[in-house]
């Protein structure tokens, strides 16, 4: 698998803050020997704590993380997180939850992307549109959300308050047909997606 580079990006931080927490440190992690902490391969600090500090390495899809940093309000944290594609074509940091054993994920050789469900996801977009109800659409994103979830694709349809069909389903599909172009491999699927979408806002 293919190696892309790797974005960890923390929200500015105002003086105090600054004055109080540790500098941001993250990255790979690379051994974990048992009765150990992990090793991490600590990524390139960028930008400035004001700013907001920018965390840069290179990772594959999966890759377990391990970061640290300070919250909004001052609190200083460490987590671990998977690589997730990005929309731009970049990997991210996505937080694991705090009971999820990241060990036995790091043992695993990092998250396991499921294969050949591309179809089973196809028949789910096809469905939705056939069916005619007044929730395709929801149907149609709950079954793309699922796949992009178990592919680590970041930025499925959420629909806004107050959003209209309308608006909601021109703006998905062009972030759809975007993920598509940026991962070549998960294109056809979100393609689809897209194209169901359009067409729900055509059912009668």
């Amino acid at each position: 698998m293919d190696s892309y580079e790797l974005r960890i990006v923390y929200p500015p931080q105002t003086r105090s803050q600054i004055n109080k927490m540790h500098d941001e440190w993250g990255g790979v992690i690379t051994r974990w020997p048992a009765g150990e902490r992990p090793h991490v391969e600590f990524a390139k600090r960028t930008r400035t704590r004001k700013q907001g500090r920018i965390l840069l390495s290179t990772a594959k899809p999966g890759q377990l993380l391990c970061y640290s940093g300070c919250t909004v309000d001052g609190k200083s944290f460490s987590q671990f997180g998977l690589a997730w594609r990005s929309a731009d074509g970049t990997l991210v940091a996505q937080r694991l939850d705090r009971d999820t054993k990241a060990r036995g994920i790091f043992e695993a050789g990092g998250y396991r992307e499921p294969s050949g469900d591309e179809a089973r996801t196809l028949r789910e977009i096809e469905a939705a549109v056939s069916s005619a109800s007044p929730i395709s659409i929801v149907l149609v994103c709950t079954a793309v959300a699922r796949y992009m979830e178990q592919h680590l694709l970041v930025g499925a349809p959420v629909r806004q308050p107050g959003e209209a069909d309308d608006e909601f389903v021109v703006r998905s599909a062009e972030a759809l047909i975007r993920q598509g172009m940026q991962w070549q491999a998960y294109r056809h699927v979100l393609t689809a997606a897209a194209d169901a979408l359009s067409e729900c806002l055509r059912l009668p």
